[in-house]
């Protein structure tokens, strides 16, 4: 299986607190005896599934998905999805920016994606079932659907995937630059319109702001921070954010001598001022700990 993963260019570097804060609006972080913590989103149909709310689009880094999904900048392209034994998919987060982590199939004139089963390194995991062996991590259309914005009516059915996986063989091509780069996928061609023109390669460029990807007039836009964490560090910040530090209260029991209504003494005063002041440090100890 081939992944297209970017080369890291000049972006920015953010906490990932950025990526947490931003999807607990649309669902919850929660632990995962596999993956430590894993986000699901909430408010979504039964049917809902990764990779299927946007369009595909050849960039420079091979095909690469452009979601509508809310935080899709993040869960798009940032660690990887996986579907649970309950049927609720939830999202692994990740350090590395990835074009898309999916893995691709063709069969007769379908073509079809799943969620790449990967590890903490974006490497693909040992698979101890056929990877075609679940229909509803896999999401097949017809060839000439991936040229626009794909639509709920384009997916085939379950009983219709089941059947097109059985006939179904990996989908890899070899893009022609300077040199031959073999990548995941069908061969861009597919994008033809039916005159025969095809659109061209784009240029993935960086935004500095968090907005969804987009196609602009110099190239692929997106926005793909780097983050100061690493995949541990990530992890960390997750648990965090589930289980905050909460302030030392010692300095609390200066206040506790006081009688009812008596405002602290200069002495009294500066003794809980330094109190705070170590509570913060210690705080700021502790986050610095969990980056």
């Amino acid at each position: 299986m081939l992944l297209s993963q970017a080369v890291v260019r000049d972006r920015p570097y953010v906490d990932f607190d950025t990526v947490i804060n931003e999807l607990a609006q649309y669902g919850t972080w929660q632990p995962d005896a596999a993956e430590k913590f894993v986000f699901q989103p909430k408010g979504l149909p039964a049917s809902w599934a990764p990779f299927r709310e946007g369009q595909w689009v050849y960039t420079d880094y091979g095909w690469t998905w452009m979601g509508r999904d809310r935080g899709a900048w993040a869960t798009g392209h940032y660690g990887h999805w996986k579907l649970q034994s309950a049927g609720k998919w939830v999202w692994v987060p990740g350090k590395d920016w990835l074009a898309a982590g999916v893995e691709w199939f063709r069969s007769g004139k379908y073509v079809g994606w799943r969620p790449a089963h990967l590890d903490r390194f974006n490497n693909p995991l040992g698979e101890s079932t056929p990877v075609t062996s679940n229909p509803e991590e896999w999401s097949f259309v017809l060839q000439d659907k991936i040229r626009g914005p794909l639509k709920p009516e384009d997916f085939a059915g379950p009983e219709a995937t089941a059947g097109l996986l059985a006939a179904a063989v990996p989908a890899d091509h070899v893009f022609v630059a300077h040199w031959d780069i073999p990548r995941p996928g069908p061969p861009p061609e597919i994008l033809k319109d039916d005159g025969g023109k095809q659109p061209p390669v784009w240029t993935v460029r960086d935004r500095s702001v968090m907005e969804p990807d987009a196609i602009g007039a110099d190239g692929y836009l997106a926005y793909r921070p780097r983050f100061h964490q690493d995949g541990d560090g990530i992890f960390r910040r997750v648990e965090l954010f589930l289980n905050p530090r909460k302030e030392n209260p010692d300095y609390e029991s200066v206040k506790d001598t006081l009688a009812p209504g008596r405002k602290p003494d200069a002495k009294e005063q500066k003794q809980i001022e330094r109190q705070k002041e170590r509570e913060h440090l210690n705080q700021k100890h502790q986050e610095d700990l969990y980056r």
